[in-house]
Formats: structure tokens, C-alpha cells, sequence
């Protein structure tokens, strides 16, 4: 259930910031981004413990997919010259490797 309410908020987060600025899109993408690591290390750990179904931890993983895409696409609008956009972007690329690890899991590829 606390997945529940961190993807909860994490929507919220998301939607509340449509127009922002590279600093607003660097904190939000930060922010994003470790939420989305320790909400992908949880639900491993709970399908691990058999705490949860393989069925929900993939809508997590669509759920983590989905966020990322859209993250990925907001920092496209952060000038390339910003140092700041390449350290997320490479934060991204390991939640993206956490997510497809879990995605492979919660599909049966391995326990």
C-alpha cells in the first residue's frame, strides 16, 4: 500500500508542474527519479518476500516506465550546456536498469 500512495503523489507532483523552468525541471526530475529507484527496490524486495503478485509489480513497472518516459522528455528541454541534465540523465538510465530487472521479474524471467 505504500506504493500506492507514493505513485499518488508522484502524479500529483508531476501534474502540478507544467510550465517550469531548467531548475524546476532538474529538481522535479531529481526528485522523480529517486522515488522511482526506491519504489522499484521495494517492490523487488516485496516480490522477492512474495509480498506482492507478479501482476502488481508489473503496473508498477508500467507505472515506472511511463513516469520516466515523460521525464526523460522534460529534461529534453533543458539546454544541453547545463551540466545538471547529463548527471540525470544518467540517474535515469540506472532507474531505467532497476525497472527492467523488475519488468523481467514480475514477467517470470527470473526470481
Amino acid at each position: 500500500m505504500r506504493i500506492v500512495t507514493l505513485l499518488v503523489a508522484l502524479c500529483a507532483f508531476t501534474a502540478a508542474g507544467c510550465e517550469r523552468d531548467a531548475s524546476q525541471t532538474i529538481e522535479q526530475a531529481d526528485k522523480s527519479f529517486q522515488t522511482w529507484s526506491s519504489s522499484l527496490e521495494l517492490t523487488s524486495k516485496q516480490l522477492d518476500d512474495s509480498a506482492i503478485t507478479r501482476k502488481y509489480a508489473t503496473v508498477l513497472a508500467a507505472a515506472a516506465r511511463e513516469e520516466l518516459d515523460d521525464q526523460a522528455e522534460s529534461l529534453r528541454d533543458v539546454p544541453e550546456t547545463d551540466s545538471r541534465r547529463g548527471e540525470l540523465e544518467e540517474r535515469m538510465l540506472l532507474v531505467r536498469q532497476r525497472w527492467a530487472a523488475l519488468r523481467d521479474r514480475a514477467a517470470g524471467g527470473g526470481q
